[in-house]
């Protein structure tokens, strides 16, 4: 959950192991690794500046996604005025993220440490 709304759902291992919200991606990524003194990876959520903080347009995590700013002109402008929903498929079919652009997050995400 963000903001109180649900940005990834899914079977918990593979949520863990493959998350495909940026958000999540930042999540487990702030859990240590037992035995390492170093987390997942190097993704952190950025700080959104008071301008973007207060945004209500677009996605609600857009000020924090360390995603958007890897996007073109074109998908930056729908994170900005298109709230990504959860898909309303069946929990059991697979997974579900409230992002636009769920199949990049895998190819963009820092690497793992």
């Amino acid at each position: 959950m963000y903001l109180g709304r649900l940005v990834e759902v899914g079977p918990t291992r593979d949520l863990l192991d493959n998350p495909r919200h940026p958000y999540t991606v930042s999540l487990v990524s702030a859990a240590p690794v037992l035995g390492h003194r170093r987390v997942r990876s190097t993704s952190r959520l950025l700080k959104p500046d008071d301008a973007a903080d207060g945004a209500t347009e677009g996605c609600s995590f857009r000020p924090r996604c360390w995603l958007y700013p890897t996007l073109d002109a074109e998908q930056a402008r729908r994170c900005e005025v298109e709230s990504p929903d959860l898909p309303q498929t069946p929990v059991e079919i697979g997974r579900r993220a409230a992002c636009h652009f769920e199949d990049l997050v895998e190819a963009r995400q820092p690497s793992t440490i």
